[in-house]
């Protein structure tokens, strides 16, 4: 959960200022850049003047990201500083000339020749009303950029913008959540406090972006509600998901590949329902040298390759418990969590996976269905309304 007075505190301090310089890593991750690039669209959006750093791009798989927010605004400013050792090479008259594409400057000696040798060119420290650094451990991260501004960063207001546990917290502001898997969860939440508005599609796409990247597609370690609730507004606001899971989609093992085959000729679509129900048996798991672990992965095949039905449920056969268990998801998330009080589940990487086995394929799907029979009728769904993607 991020720090609502810290959020609050960061939306007042952009309130009060004109010039923003957004600040990353030179190679920043595909999850920080388009979390920066949600703040600098929705920060235009306010009216204030957004400023930039350089980083590396990205991949070419992900060029469809909006990240125009990032490549159409300047440079950080810097003063450019010209000084004449007027001791060794007297000035009498300075004067300038300018044209549609040039400036000239002309000194002219007071009684010795001007040496060039005299004259040095150098820059004042760049200047903004408020820096906010996305995707950095330390300052030190950001490399040149910190090393040649150090100034910058101590002379004015840092909102600072990570996940990482060991973030020290550098900043006046600290959005700083360990909890959360994606940088982009923080952003479009700091872009709502600072201007309330719903995602447009490019900024749904980016979040979805950063949160998907992070968690493999779910696959990596424990996705919290949170996480959850803004992929699924994100998909509902008109994200680009399939442009998504083919830029994160990895290659599978030949096995997993084998068995989510195996799955996919034993499924069949519950057209009344809206509900693919997709069947793996014990000897599905022992000629593939797979074990139910593999689940997730099967999951997400047939979400990458398949069209997303209402609710996708999974019937295994554990070769050992020799008991039926199911894992579910649903585009109705709240429907889903329903279901988990009902039949004692828990939601992993993104799937509920039920407590409750049966002892046979049959028992399992006409239990399942009759508990979400019963959900959709005490709550009054219906099968042909129209849900948020999931």
């Amino acid at each position: 959960m991020i720090d609502k007075t810290e959020l609050k505190k960061a939306a007042s301090l952009i309130e009060e200022t004109g010039t923003v310089f957004v600040a990353l890593p030179e190679e920043a991750p595909v999850d920080a850049v388009a979390a920066a690039a949600l703040i600098a669209g929705r920060l235009t959006g306010l009216g204030k003047t957004v400023m930039v750093s350089r980083t590396n791009p990205l991949p070419p798989k992900w060029e469809f990201l909006s990240v125009k927010p990032l490549t159409s605004h300047a440079q950080i400013p810097q003063d450019v500083v010209i000084t004449i050792d007027t001791k060794s090479s007297p000035v009498g008259e300075l004067r300038y000339e300018k044209g549609d594409e040039a400036l000239t400057i002309i000194l002219s000696p007071k009684d010795k020749p001007i040496r060039v040798s005299d004259i040095k060119i150098g820059g004042e420290p760049a200047k903004a009303d408020c820096v906010i650094v996305v995707g950095a451990e330390t300052l030190e991260t950001l490399g040149a950029l910190y090393d040649k501004n150090p100034r910058l960063f101590f002379e004015t207001p840092v909102i600072n913008i990570d996940i990482s546990p060991a973030n020290n917290n550098f900043g006046e502001v600290n959005l700083v959540n360990p909890k959360a898997r994606a940088l982009t969860e923080i952003s479009s939440a700091l872009a709502k406090a600072f201007l309330p508005q719903p995602l447009s599609a490019d900024e749904a796409t980016l979040a979805l972006a950063g949160i998907l990247a992070n968690t493999k597609n779910f696959l990596d370690g424990k996705v919290l509600p949170e996480t959850l609730s803004l992929a699924a507004e994100a998909i509902a606001s008109g994200a680009k998901r399939d442009l998504i899971l083919r830029a994160v989609e990895e290659r599978r093992p030949l096995p997993i590949l084998q068995l989510w085959g195996r799955a996919a000729v034993r499924s069949r679509y519950d057209e009344d329902r809206g509900i693919l129900i997709s069947i793996i048996t014990a000897d599905d798991f022992i000629k593939t040298g797979t074990t139910p672990d593999a689940i997730g992965e099967v999951a997400r095949l047939f979400e990458t390759h398949l069209a997303p039905p209402k609710i996708f449920l999974i019937l295994q056969h554990d070769p050992v418990s020799q008991r039926i268990s199911a894992i579910l998801q649903s585009r109705d998330f709240e429907l889903a969590k329903e279901l988990s009080h009902t039949m004692f589940g828990n939601f992993e990487r993104g799937l509920l996976r039920l407590r409750e086995t049966f002892p046979s394929f049959r028992e399992a799907e006409s239990g399942i269905l009759a508990t979400l029979d019963s959900l959709k009728t005490r709550t009054g769904r219906s099968n042909k309304e129209n849900v948020p993607p999931f």
